[in-house]
């Protein structure tokens, strides 16, 4: 039954994952954008998780507030604005129109939230940074 629980909860994550990609993908591919700079996007999808999880493996569990650790969140946080930043500079630029903008900033806001979920859903009861987010 726990294990039906975590795959159902896999498969929800896969599909909002897959439906921000999509976003971002349509704001690069619909022929009225016709601009594939926003993929640019894409590499802050797969940094942003690597602080805090680095972090949570190669750090010791003894304090709740460690240097390492509030590095870490400052990295990730970084990270994420950045990618909220990028179809911003952008659209200012005039590169992408604005519409390409909105699936942009929307797909990001699908993939974000989906690796929050994903921390928080599949979050052992020792790791900290599971701990300090949902308590």
């Amino acid at each position: 039954r726990d294990v039906m629980a975590g795959i159902k909860a896999l498969i929800a994550l896969a599909f909002f994952g897959s439906c921000g990609a999509l976003l971002v993908v349509l704001g690069c591919a619909l022929p009225s954008y016709g601009s594939w700079w926003p993929l640019f996007v894409l590499l802050p999808y797969i940094l942003a998780p690597i602080p805090s999880t680095v972090v949570n493996r190669c750090s010791e569990r003894t304090a709740v507030s460690s240097v390492s650790y509030e590095v870490a969140v400052f990295l990730t946080t970084g990270i994420i604005v950045s990618a909220f930043g990028i179809p911003i500079v952008l659209f200012r630029n005039g590169e992408i129109e604005v519409g390409a903008m909105g699936l942009t900033m929307a797909g990001s806001m699908l993939v974000f939230f989906t690796e929050f979920l994903y921390f928080v859903v599949f979050r052992s009861d020792d790791d900290e940074w599971a701990y300090s987010l949902v308590n």
